[in-house]
């Protein structure tokens, strides 16, 4: 997952900013990136090597992505396809886990930003609880 951080995190904040009435169109790498986000969110808590809240949020990350922009769900599966060769390996999820907590830690700075108070505590989730349904796995935070 080269340059996972430059090409990360304007994607995805811009994807959490809002939406439009047209949505743009994935680039290849745009797929590959979101696609990584999606494989190893997965596959890293599964096994053990994420934690759940970094899990819980790019499963939010992904979301977002997926309601802001254009998305071609074949090239999706491609492309998460392609993120599996990486391997689920502790470097590779701790590689995901930073960049999700600095798309969290950006996104939190722009709410924080936008409500007019600094002085405010992000929100940081108390409890995760994931589940596996027909080999997905879903994970709310609260």
């Amino acid at each position: 997952m080269t340059s996972f951080y430059s090409v990360l995190l304007p994607i995805v904040a811009a994807a959490l900013v809002g939406c439009s009435s047209t949505k743009p169109h994935l680039s290849a790498e745009n797929y590959r990136e979101v696609a990584g986000v999606e494989y190893f969110h997965k596959a890293c808590s599964q096994k053990g090597l994420m934690s759940l809240e970094s899990a819980a949020y790019g499963s939010f990350i992904v979301k977002s992505y997926m309601q802001a922009y254009q998305v071609d769900m074949e090239e999706f599966a491609r492309s998460k396809r392609e993120a599996s060769d990486y391997g689920v390996n502790q470097e590779n999820c701790n590689s995901v886990a930073l960049g999700i907590l600095a798309v969290k830690a950006k996104e939190d700075a722009r709410q924080s930003r936008s409500s007019g108070s600094i002085s405010e505590t992000p929100y940081m989730p108390r409890t995760t609880t994931c589940n596996t349904y027909f080999g997905q796995t879903y994970c709310t935070s609260y």
